[in-house]
């Protein structure tokens, strides 16, 4: 539970700070370069601090942010994509399956690849489960789709026991490959990298589908319209048209 925790604490830390200042509360600009700033007292020793914290406020990431598509450990996502794609092209159903190969970096093994999850958490970092639920027509970014059941599912424990996990060191960490060996002899290749820019529209187009997914489609939609419309919204009416969602 430690991993989704620490996600949860960094946003409850956000909205509290948020508070805390709409509160008036104050603090130093440069708390974290300023001296016995954050940086000057947490860095270590022989840290450079300067490096550490260079453009900051100048330099923004923001066009780097990566989205959880599936609702699920990122580091199953380049596979849970590709098979998403054969399966979309081929209209596959489970049974003309005979094998699924999953070939990833091999750091990942220590993270995602629970062979057989128990629970519903489990399910998420388990790469062998997490193929099994795509091939099977769930969808993983929905989170009422990781459930103890779900580990316990006759078809999906069946399409489980046929994916075998191999390894890569030469792809990326944010690749993967994956081949479906079809019982009438055929193989379907098809690879996948996070880090290749996804199209505006494409992003979009995703982006409300797992909204929709996590939130229902009607507040999915008012989340979309509230974002798009930031320009013309004081900050005001931004969080109040969030809060409402």
């Amino acid at each position: 539970m430690g991993k989704p925790y620490h996600a949860g604490t960094a946003a409850a830390n956000g909205v509290e700070t948020a508070l805390l200042a709409a509160a008036g509360f104050v603090s130093r600009p440069d708390a974290l370069e300023c001296e016995q700033g954050f940086g000057d007292t947490h860095a270590g020793a022989n840290a450079d601090v300067d490096t550490v914290l260079g453009g900051l406020g100048v330099v923004f990431r923001f066009e780097k942010v990566q989205y959880k598509l599936h609702a699920c450990c990122h580091g199953t996502h380049a596979a849970l994509e590709a098979l998403a794609t054969l399966r979309a092209a081929h209209a596959l159903p489970p049974e003309a399956i005979e094998r699924i190969t999953l070939t990833v970096h091999p750091r990942w093994l220590r993270v995602c690849n629970l062979e057989q999850p128990r629970t519903g958490l489990e399910a998420k970092f388990s790469y062998r489960l997490t193929a099994a639920m795509v091939c099977g027509g769930l969808d993983t970014g929905a989170l009422a789709t990781y459930t103890d059941a779900a580990c316990e599912r006759p078809d999906l424990v069946a399409l489980r026991d046929r994916v075998r996990v191999a390894t890569d060191e030469s792809l990326a960490d944010t690749a993967a490959r994956v081949a479906l060996q079809l019982k009438e002899g055929r193989e379907l290749t098809q690879s996948h990298d996070l880090d290749i820019e996804v199209p505006l529209a494409a992003q979009q187009a995703r982006l409300l589908t797992k909204a929709a997914a996590l939130l229902g489609r009607s507040d999915a939609d008012a989340l979309w319209r509230a974002i798009e419309g930031w320009r013309t919204l004081s900050a005001r009416e931004l969080a109040a048209a969030l809060v409402r969602v």
